[in-house]
């Protein structure tokens, strides 16, 4: 390969790339306007504040229950929808916090892919996430209708799925390998989801 077309491959961002950090913006945008809600509450040290993890101050006040992210979705479960091998899901320490859970999965093999699911203790949040979703990105679809949630809304090219479910706020993610349209797996995941809760 000459250095005039590596240089030029390096400088061109592929749409994977483009589909990647338009993703990873809303999900950091979307986990901002949970802090700036009040949906999590983190300590000086960056960790969650107060002595138990497991719970955050709903809307109403009273404690919510946070549920384990992790034990939401199987890798079979997202092998299954997405056709690609994936390790266990292992907790984001670094967006958890109290009233909020995430977990990540990664996609094993030579394909990057990623799927992620966010719990959050107060489902009030989601008309603001919406709403962020659609004045930032433009990317918000509209309402979706996912099996055992009361409200559900997706990204245009279906990477993103949040819904309420009970009191929660979810938030599932599949981020492919490659660019398009992945609606049907990620609705696969999402009911995945919302049928543990």
């Amino acid at each position: 390969m000459s250095p005039a077309y590596h240089s030029r491959f390096r400088s061109e961002p592929s749409r994977r790339h483009i589909n990647l950090r338009a993703t990873t913006r809303l999900t950091i945008l979307l986990t901002a306007t949970l802090i700036g809600c009040g949906g999590a509450e983190r300590g000086a040290d960056g960790g969650a504040s107060g002595s138990s993890p497991a719970t955050a101050a709903g809307s109403s006040g009273a404690p919510a229950a946070t549920v384990d992210a992790c034990s939401l979705l199987t890798s079979s479960e997202i092998a299954a929808a997405t056709g690609l091998g994936w390790g266990e899901g292992t907790v984001n320490a670094s967006l958890s916090a109290r009233g909020r859970s995430v977990c990540d999965w990664v996609a094993s093999g030579g394909d990057y892919a990623t799927a992620q699911v966010m719990t959050v203790a107060d489902a009030s949040i989601f008309e603001a996430n919406r709403d962020s979703a659609r004045e930032v990105f433009g990317l918000v679809q509209g309402d979706v209708s996912i099996t055992g949630a009361d409200r559900a809304y997706a990204t245009s090219e279906g990477s993103l799925i949040a819904m309420v479910v009970g009191d929660l706020f979810v938030q599932v993610t599949y981020i492919p390998p490659g660019p398009g349209n992945v609606m049907s797996a990620t609705r696969q995941l999402a009911t995945a989801v919302a049928g543990r809760l």
